[in-house]
């Protein structure tokens, strides 16, 4: 895609923005890849979600996850250099949960050290899934109206602390395979039929509490913190895996509340699938700023 002297936004699909989404909107998406024993396939290009799920659910073992090389982010940013670009943002997963960051900031010192003629930018987004889309997609649109470089940095450090994305998983039973969760907490809510309402805070994810009577609960619990939090902003993301009812009321009370904000719906892909339940959903809005 070219990109005729402005920033290139780059991302990788930790994000869970869907391939086409990236391409109209001029943000060059690399994959990550999840692992099935020595099946490696390409997050959301070789791998729906839904099939990611279905094997999650019947394979013995815990697949894993690998975000792109550095000789990937070199390339996307020796693509975007060769078509035009007058800098590069390439924001990417939490570094508190993945080592993209470093694979990225690699590249980028390789490049620049070989006299790369455009600045690069390694962006640590403090999100995983639709909170990185929502920071890669507020930073294409600045990008795509013309803002300079060092404006959309500093527009992302204004918005990094004030994106709220909260979200529900129907069991916290991949979190405590993949030790991310302790395992007696994890044991005691799922046999409780409890339901965790979880977000990103400080780049990990943390629980804000659990909901005592499934997942209708849970919704008008981040309902009411939507309600209560929001402060406007370019859009508002509902994602879910197999919740699509439950999205649909939350889309419509998003709008009943806030009418003027756009809402974009998105999907869960395999590497916060990894982590959440075959069913959840959650919000990802801009919260409002003292």
């Amino acid at each position: 895609m070219p990109y005729p002297n402005q920033t290139a936004i780059i991302t990788h699909a930790s994000s869970d923005m869907s391939f086409p989404y990236a391409e109209a909107h001029g943000i060059l998406q690399l994959p990550d890849y999840v692992i099935f024993g020595e099946q490696q396939y390409r997050t959301l290009l070789d791998i729906s979600s839904e099939e990611f799920f279905r094997r999650l659910e019947t394979e013995p073992a815990l697949p894993t996850s690998s975000p792109p090389s550095a000789g990937a982010f070199a390339e996307a940013f020796t693509q975007a250099a060769a078509q035009g670009a007058s800098g590069i943002i390439c924001l990417v997963i939490t570094g508190a949960m993945s080592g993209c960051f470093n694979y990225a900031e690699s590249a980028r010192r390789m490049l620049e050290a070989d006299g790369f003629p455009i600045p690069i930018r390694v962006y640590d987004s403090a999100q995983s899934s639709h909170g990185l889309d929502f920071m890669a997609a507020f930073a294409a649109r600045r990008a795509n109206g013309g803002m300079a470089m060092d404006d959309i940095i500093a527009a992302l450090d204004a918005l990094r602390p004030a994106v709220a994305s909260y979200f529900i998983f129907d069991s916290l039973k991949y979190l405590r395979r993949s030790g991310r969760v302790g395992a007696i907490r994890a044991l005691a809510a799922d046999t409780l039929g409890l339901r965790p309402i979880l977000t990103f805070q400080d780049g990990v994810v943390r629980d804000i509490g659990m909901s005592r009577r499934g997942y209708r609960d849970g919704i008008e619990t981040i309902l009411t913190r939507y309600r209560a939090e929001a402060g406007g902003g370019d859009e508002v993301i509902v994602f879910h895996s197999r919740m699509e009812e439950e999205a649909r009321g939350i889309i419509a009370q998003i709008r009943e509340a806030t009418p003027d904000i756009p809402v974009r719906t998105g999907g869960v892909g395999p590497v916060m699938g990894l982590y959440s339940s075959p069913k959840c959903i959650g919000v990802v809005f801009r919260k409002k700023t003292c």
